[in-house]
């Protein structure tokens, strides 16, 4: 485990330029599926629905290997998201940490992650006679994984607010289980070692 200040100081100024960047590419190919899924959609809106389910489950199990790669054991470097993760590894440290970040700083590594899989979605084609509400699905699905996933930084820094200061709705998605809990979050977040806190000897 990393002291949570050496943590911090891993996120590049250099990065953040990164995630900015990732953010809007990420939103606008969102956007580009929305535009390309709706003229099918709305005359196949249950595809749409059960799809929209089979990809939210899925991230359930995407969101866990992702969330997993970040654990404290994990090497502090990896070459697919450098500096990316020391903001989301510092709350292993310090667990209110993640509560001070900012938009940008909380979710542009999933974003940028998330790029090529939305990317990749918009191939899918949807005209292909007789295989149109297979497209659907696979498009819709992908996608919802694919936005749930990148969601999961954001429900992991609310599970640790004081629930004075989340957002009105995510109380009841949190009883629900819908999201990411304060309970859960107490339950797989690591706490600190005496060893990891402790001021270093003076001298």
């Amino acid at each position: 485990m990393h002291d949570a200040k050496e943590l911090a100081k891993g996120y590049a100024g250099w990065f953040r330029w990164v995630e900015i960047a990732s953010i809007v590419t990420f939103w606008s190919l969102v956007a580009a599926l929305v535009w390309k899924a709706f003229p099918y959609a709305v005359k196949s809106p249950w595809v749409v629905a059960a799809a929209l389910a089979a990809g939210y489950v899925m991230a359930d199990f995407a969101s866990g290997w992702c969330t997993g790669s970040s654990t404290p054991g994990a090497p502090p470097r990896r070459p697919v998201r450098p500096d990316g993760d020391s903001p989301f590894r510092e709350h292993h440290v310090d667990e209110k940490a993640m509560t001070h970040h900012d938009y940008i700083e909380t979710n542009g590594a999933n974003c940028l992650v998330a790029v090529p899989v939305a990317a990749a979605s918009l191939l899918i084609p949807l005209g292909v006679q007789g295989l149109e509400g297979l497209g659907l699905f696979a498009l819709c699905a992908i996608g919802s994984m694919n936005m749930w996933v990148m969601m999961t930084n954001q429900f992991h820094k609310w599970s640790h607010l004081d629930e004075k200061d989340m957002p009105w709705l995510l109380p009841t998605l949190q009883r629900w289980h819908l999201v990411l809990n304060p309970t859960t979050t107490r339950c797989t977040t690591p706490r600190p070692s005496p060893a990891t806190t402790a001021s270093p000897p003076a001298g």
